[in-house]
């Protein structure tokens, strides 16, 4: 603030009385220097500020202004002392509202208590709060105040912003906890344009969703008490274009568009529409669809409309195509569970369908084997043999099928069994063939450790499929072990053999259905892939657990099934 002159005398006394005892300061020349000093920091402090300060009197009349004054272009600070402080703001508006607001605070308000309002000023384009602030001064001059005036604007717009944003982010809520409520993808549609029909009054409104596959699309209608109602179209036939307006970096567009350069089939609008609110709907850079708000009269949508259009656009964008997710998810599954009665289904006949062949096979291998149609050389009483041992195996490949089907379907046949007799019962079948082939087969496992309540005939299928997995990957002098413990409240049947082993990356997919370990042994001993699938299917549907050990290839391996004990 530019300095200003005026007599010393009392100022300087009032000074020195408010400095204290003159004395201190020395001689009077000194305390005026002080006074002056503080006078011409405090005046630099003022002129730094933003806001317009001024001393008035009791009329309202300018004594002093900062330099905000002209900061404002309001008048420089030599022109402002003598003007009326409200005349210096408003030159052209005397006598209005805020004048006698301000005459009525300066003769009534007292030093302590200020008074402040806030007002728009047309006149600056700002936002202004005045503050009036009685001050203590010479008693001959008359009552003085200060006059302080803000600029507010930026502070009241991000007053506005933060009411906006918070009447906004309560209505997504509103929306999203509707959307959560949602049953289907019609449901969430309906729930979003119903809390738009509360917001915007609309007088139609349409969603547009393509599907996730083929050129198929879905509308939603709604009218103008904003009842829903949709339609699939398969075959993508007489879709609504596109407003072109509408892009993925310009989501959102009114039309008709009275701003822009947009040809007369851009603004083009539905019969008896005005205006149309247009909001793309994409998820991760795929458009999905869109939405148009339309309106019987021109749309009252502002600027601060459309980040909340946008925001419940991409709302409901990342909703639909979850639903439709899910929906397609629902019908895949419901394929599946077709496709799979239907292997089901399959499987069982074909497996009932093979018996009655393998059985006449069978019978005609024996009758042959007896020489009963005639006398035979060694030679072919040895193909016989083999014809014989794979018809048995292709027979007991038959039956693990329909055993698989049985555990699928859960028809358990349970009893209370001691493992030790089925086990030794498989062992008088398997010792042959182990010999055959150079195996030592052996087991330890004593009676009466306890008994587990299973299904005796899938039982058998489990045990078998283990020792012959055990016979069938070990190499000529190898050996495989059977034996039992009792561990906490389960029965452990453990199967050891010292054959090719496995490697680490397939342990954790050996039991998985025509899964093999490819190695050169398991290849020429390959079968279908089902027989430890199998059994874990049987040892699941008993409650038990079944896995697998082995440091590696050629290191051997060791099967464990632990099944409940039945407690007394």
């Amino acid at each position: 603030m530019t300095a200003i002159s005026h007599p010393i005398g009392d100022e300087a006394t009032t000074a020195a009385a408010d400095v204290g005892d003159a004395a201190l300061v020395g001689t009077p020349m000194a305390l005026f220097q002080r006074v002056q000093q503080a006078k011409q920091e405090w005046e630099a402090t003022a002129d730094a500020l933003d806001a317009l300060i001024c001393l008035v009197d009791a009329t309202g009349r300018v004594l002093r202004a900062n330099q905000t004054v002209a900061r404002w272009g309001l008048a420089s600070v030599y022109e402002a002392p003598g003007r009326d402080f409200h005349t210096l703001l408003h030159p052209h508006c005397p006598g209005c509202e805020l004048q006698r607001h301000l005459l009525q605070a300066l003769a009534t308000v007292a030093p302590g208590s200020p008074f402040v309002m806030e007002q728009y000023d047309p006149a600056l384009a700002k936002e202004i709060e005045i503050g009036v602030y009685p001050v203590k001064g010479d008693p001959a001059a008359g009552p003085h105040s200060v006059l302080v005036a803000r600029d507010i604007t930026a502070q009241k717009a991000a007053g506005r912003s933060l009411t906006q944003y918070a009447a906004r982010l309560a209505l997504v809520n509103k929306i999203t906890a509707a959307i959560l409520a949602a049953h289907s993808l019609a449901d969430v549609v309906a729930a979003v344009l119903a809390h738009l029909h509360t917001l915007f009054a609309y007088d139609q409104a349409l969603v547009i969703l393509l599907d996730l596959q083929g050129p198929g699309y879905t509308s939603f209608a709604a009218d103008a008490a904003g009842r829903t109602h949709s339609l699939h179209h398969a075959d993508g036939q007489d879709r609504p274009p596109m407003p072109p307006c509408l892009r993925l970096d310009h989501p959102l567009c009114i039309l008709p568009d009275r701003e822009g350069p947009a040809q007369a089939e851009d603004n083009a609008l539905p019969a008896g529409i005005q205006g149309c609110a247009c909001v793309l709907l994409s998820v991760e850079a795929e458009i999905i669809g869109w939405m148009r708000l339309g309106f019987a009269r021109d749309p009252a949508l502002s600027s601060d409309h459309t980040p909340l259009l946008i925001e419940i656009g991409d709302l409901l964008a990342v909703a639909c195509h979850q639903a439709q997710l899910r929906g397609g998810l629902r019908q895949a599954n419901a394929a599946l569970r077709q496709a799979n009665q239907a292997k089901d289904e399959m499987i069982q006949n074909v497996s009932h369908e093979l018996r009655t062949p393998l059985a006449i096979i069978s019978g005609y291998v024996e009758l042959l084997q007896d020489q009963a149609l005639g006398p035979l050389q060694t030679l072919q009483l040895d193909a016989l043999e083999i014809i014989g041992l794979q018809n048995r195996r292709l027979g007991q490949m038959v039956d693990q099928l329909i055993s698989l089907q049985l555990v699928d379907t859960a028809r358990l046949n349970r009893a209370p069994t001691d493992l030790a007799a089925l086990v030794y019962l498989a062992l008088r079948s398997w010792r042959a063939r182990a010999a055959e082939v150079g195996i030592e087969l052996s087991a330890d496992i004593p009676s009466g450790l306890g008994e587990v309540d299973i299904d005796i005939r899938l039982f058998e299928h489990v045990i078998y499929n283990l020792i012959d997995n055990a016979i069938k990957f070990s190499k000529p002098g190898g050996h495989v072990s059977l034996s039992a413990a009792i561990l906490g409240d389960h029965y452990h049947l453990i199967v050891r053999d010292d054959g090719i082993g496995i490697p680490a990356h397939s342990l954790s997919r050996v039991f998985d259905r025509f899964y093999q370990v490819d190695n050169r042994l398991s290849r020429a001993a390959r079968g279908m892939g089902l027989g430890l699938s199998f059994c874990q299917k049987i040892v699941d549907a008993h409650g038990g657990r079944i896995w697998v050990e082995s440091a590696g290839p050629d290191q051997g391996c060791t099967f464990y099934i632990a099944l409940p004990l039945i407690v007394p």
